[in-house]
């Protein structure tokens, strides 16, 4: 019996109904048709498109909320509305330059609502160096734009993880 359960929201239904069949035996997924709808009832999104425009809204996030956005690995890639971005109480990045050229950060810094001095190097936070998220209600971004190295690590790490149960 499934004891993992997501939302799952996308353009192409039949892709849907793909994923929801390969994690069948392992994690429920529930297919959305309102965007809006499943992220406003969710604590953390993932998105993962291929999006050159906005596709989450700042007022559609509520107050400790999590997001990894790994769309924008990319110039002219964007899932995010800037106004999120510059809503989140942490802004956590593989590679800040590399954030700052082609993640969902740089269209926010362009625009002025964030400084570079704002993001946080991930690998900054997981060695101690710096706080990550300080409080429940923080609203948290994880701008993932392709580090091979760190994603070869994650990985590892979620699947030690998963050895030890």
């Amino acid at each position: 019996m499934p004891h993992l359960s997501f939302q799952v929201w996308g353009r192409d239904a039949a892709k849907i109904a793909a994923l929801v069949a390969d994690m069948a035996p392992t994690v429920v997924v529930r297919p959305m048709s309102d965007l809006e709808a499943a992220t406003r009832a969710v604590d953390i999104i993932i998105t993962a498109t291929g999006s050159t425009s906005p596709i989450l809204f700042s007022d559609w996030i509520r107050p400790g909320t999590h997001i990894t956005a790994v769309g924008a690995d990319a110039p002219g890639k964007q899932e995010l509305d800037i106004a999120v971005v510059a809503r989140a109480d942490l802004l956590v990045v593989e590679l800040t330059k590399q954030c700052l050229d082609h993640g969902e950060v740089s269209h926010a810094v362009k625009n002025n609502l964030v400084k570079p001095d704002d993001l946080r190097e991930m690998g900054s936070i997981l060695c101690g160096a710096e706080p990550g998220r300080t409080n429940r209600a923080q609203i948290t971004i994880a701008d993932l734009t392709g580090i091979a190295a760190q994603d070869i690590a994650m990985a590892n790490a979620v699947l030690a993880a998963i050895e030890k149960k």
